[in-house]
């Protein structure tokens, strides 16, 4: 008779494990399915969703498949020696994958996935109760993809990116005397308030750079950019230590200027796009706007008002 590779309680805890994941994973695709967005527990998980250009659903029935291709597996009990390695090559697979996709949030966006890790912990267990030899080789599968994940780090810091690659759309002006940037949603009142302040014609010229993607025109006669990437936008806030939205970058000869929250914003536009000249003080207009009329990235829709 064949030595089981998995004793009794490391073979218990596999199916435990995999059971576990099979729930939590069909349970994030069912709140998907029913409301369209994924379950964000912090800020972290919204801007990997953000992140991804293909939708949060498949990562999650790829995962729901893998747990129960695992529970499966594993349910053929310890002593069945071609199950006991077959577990062990998906287990060790899957663990190289999360090397890629844990490198990424570490290296790349510098922020993690509560809910992503919280799969990858059921995950790097299921590799755990396999046994000490098993998991010298699966970290080792992990440490790769990881390791060259940092070696590639793409953060918008280190590349030769600017705000024209995040912009969607762009409204003209003749002889424009200001080149203004306004990173907003369309779901966030606050950047409403914005847009609405943009309707008329001004003597500058502004680029508007989402957060994510837009399905329809914020405004009429915009000059819509055939390509955009709402990341680059996201990345450059938290570069920054800025979490709010709306925010206005006025790109001077002096260097750029950020500022933040409707209030601030629309008396800056109107002082230096609709008038000869500013009435008050640049920093004058500026005070004030981190604290009030402002919408978090996390929650676009969710706006604070300083109180």
């Amino acid at each position: 008779m064949a030595t089981p590779i998995l004793s009794e309680k490391r073979w218990r805890a596999t199916i435990v494990l995999a059971c576990a994941g099979l729930l939590l994973t069909a349970a994030q695709a069912a709140v998907i399915w029913l409301k369209g967005e994924p379950a964000c527990i912090n800020t972290g998980c919204r801007i990997v969703e953000e992140a991804v250009t293909l939708s949060p659903l498949y990562f999650n029935l790829a995962g729901l498949l893998f747990f129960a291709a695992v529970l499966v597996t594993a349910v053929g009990g310890p002593a069945d020696t071609a199950k006991g390695w077959f577990l062990r090559v998906l287990l060790t697979s899957a663990f190289a994958v999360e090397g890629v996709l844990v490198g990424y949030q570490a290296f790349v966006l510098n922020t993690f996935c509560s809910y992503c890790l919280t799969v990858f912990a059921i995950i790097a267990l299921l590799n755990v109760v396999q046994g000490a030899r098993h998991i010298a080789a699966s970290a080792a599968c992990f440490a790769g993809p990881f390791m060259f994940m940092a070696l590639l780090t793409t953060d918008v810091s280190s590349r030769n990116v600017n705000l024209d690659m995040g912009t969607y759309a762009i409204k003209r002006c003749n002889e424009p005397e200001k080149e203004l940037y306004l990173i907003f949603s369309k779901d966030c009142p606050h950047c409403q308030k914005v847009l609405r302040a943009l309707e008329g014609c001004t003597r500058c010229q502004f680029h508007f750079n989402p957060v994510k993607e837009i399905d329809s025109p914020v405004l009429p006669d915009l000059e819509p950019q055939k390509e955009y990437d709402p990341r680059i936008n996201v990345a450059t806030l938290r570069i920054l230590g800025i979490e709010e939205i709306p925010v206005l970058i006025d790109k001077r000869a002096e260097g750029l200027l950020f500022i933040k929250g409707d209030t601030a914003i629309i008396k800056y536009i109107e002082e230096s796009c609709f008038s000869e000249a500013p009435l008050v003080p640049v920093e004058d207009l500026i005070g004030g706007g981190d604290e009030d009329g402002v919408c978090t990235i996390e929650e676009e829709a969710s706006c604070s008002d300083g109180s």
